[in-house]
């Protein structure tokens, strides 16, 4: 996972897979607007996906849909922290019937060479990032990344479903 901010736009490089293991590396980018307008957050489009559960109170700061692979990434932001989130997904998407592929605590494997420096909070954001990879029953895939949020405090979401090959 890489987060870059330029002005109010913040973009977040996601990697998944493990070529190791025989799995496609998939590689998501996503943007995201972290600018205030009255109080709010400001709101791209969202389109939700049928399949896959809001957490509760989130709100969606915007949405991709990519032609090409048959996916959609959706970001979300709530005031929750990070394990209520994870919990949340993790006991939900199984119950629904997915099942977990991958799960890393990304920052433990980020060389600390590679983190900005300490005191910024991007730093910490890196360091507390989860990813979680599930299988559904269909073949598709679904990763959903969380990160301490930038704005305030909570958790980003994150969710990329790919529709199977």
């Amino acid at each position: 996972l890489l987060v870059y901010s330029k002005g109010d736009n913040l973009f977040l490089v996601m990697l998944g897979g493990d070529s190791a293991a025989g799995q496609k590396i998939s590689i998501v980018l996503t943007e995201a607007k972290m600018g205030k307008l009255g109080g709010k957050l400001q709101v791209q489009s969202c389109e939700d996906i049928p399949t896959v559960p809001v957490y509760p109170g989130a709100r969606c700061s915007g949405s991709i849909r990519l032609k090409s692979s048959k996916s959609i990434s959706v970001r979300y932001l709530t005031s929750a922290g990070l394990e209520d989130v994870r919990g949340f997904y993790r006991l939900n998407l199984q119950q629904a019937g997915w099942s977990i592929e991958q799960e890393k605590d990304v920052g433990k494997f980020i060389p600390p060479q590679a983190l900005p420096d300490a005191g910024a909070g991007l730093s910490q954001g890196l360091e507390k990032s989860i990813i979680i990879t599930f299988r559904g029953l269909k073949n598709e895939r679904l990763m959903i990344s969380l990160m301490p949020s930038f704005i305030g405090s909570g958790t980003m979401i994150n969710i990329t479903y790919e529709e199977a090959k």
